[in-house]
């Protein structure tokens, strides 16, 4: 969702700006509604089988064309990345796969998100799409701290 992509812009303004200050850690909520969510997470998790950089790679492709989302996208990205789109479809199927996306939903869950985007900086809860003043202002107070 446009949110969403709003949101990885953040981060990545972030991540430039306080470099091995801050570690992101990112989760899966793919919500039930949105057709691909679960196809992308499946994808992002089944490449990361084979190359944690590739996922990050097909991670950052999608968020930066969010207009082509489809699931011919998705498997012309993971192509791309010089992988085999049904190895990636076979990982991203594998038990673990499944729950490690579940472990990322539960876990969305006792934080009380429902949506996204969603962050926790250190246990600070943002919910929703906030300008990167936001974020700024509570890594800021923990930095000081």
């Amino acid at each position: 969702c446009p949110y969403c992509k709003r949101g990885y812009l953040n981060v990545e303004t972030l991540r430039k700006k306080y470099g091995e200050k801050v570690r992101v850690a990112f989760k899966h909520l793919p919500l039930s509604f949105h057709p691909l969510a679960m196809p992308a997470a499946e994808a992002f998790e089944g490449i990361a089988v084979q190359s944690p950089e590739k996922a990050w790679a097909f991670h950052d492709t999608l968020f930066e064309n969010q207009d082509k989302l489809s699931e011919a996208y998705i498997k012309q990205v993971i192509k791309e990345l010089g992988l085999d789109p049904a190895k990636v479809a076979k990982d991203g199927k594998s038990e673990a796969v499944q729950k490690k996306i579940e472990a990322d939903v539960q876990e969305a869950k006792r934080f009380g998100i429902e949506g996204t985007p969603a962050y926790l900086i250190n246990g600070v809860p943002l919910k929703g799409a906030y300008p990167v003043e936001a974020f700024d202002a509570i890594i800021e107070r923990h930095l000081k701290s």
